[in-house]
């Protein structure tokens, strides 16, 4: 193929992805006072349009959450905790002991709930 083909091609094709990919239907649909401003409040939360919000969910996308600054600070703090109980717990010189288990017990709660932020 030539170039300039191969570019004229792939330029004609991921303007059609585009294409494809233009909302242009709408879908209405009822609901209280009350429910709208759930949707309201949870698509602002999550950084999103309310219809792009509505969207994500009926589509079972995962929504994700911005973090609070309370939320943002707590797990920066099980961070810091959870990278100096691995330095402990690399320190210690024997690994049977029960202090060392201890350790890697905290260790692996502060792992789940790092996971949680995710």
């Amino acid at each position: 193929m030539k170039k300039g083909f191969k570019n004229h091609f792939e330029q004609k094709h991921s303007v059609k992805k585009l294409r494809l990919m233009i909302k242009k239907k709408i879908i209405k649909y009822r609901c209280t006072a009350l429910e709208k401003a759930i949707i309201k409040k949870k698509a602002a939360n999550s950084g999103q349009s309310i219809s792009s919000f509505c969207r994500s969910s009926a589509l079972g996308q995962k929504i994700a959450y911005k973090l609070t600054d309370e939320e943002l600070q707590a797990y920066q703090m099980l961070v810091k905790y959870h990278n100096n109980f691995t330095a402990i717990s690399n320190l210690l010189k024997k690994k049977d002991s029960a202090f060392a288990k201890a350790v890697l017990e905290m260790i692996g709660e502060l792992k789940i709930h790092l996971n949680k932020f995710k």
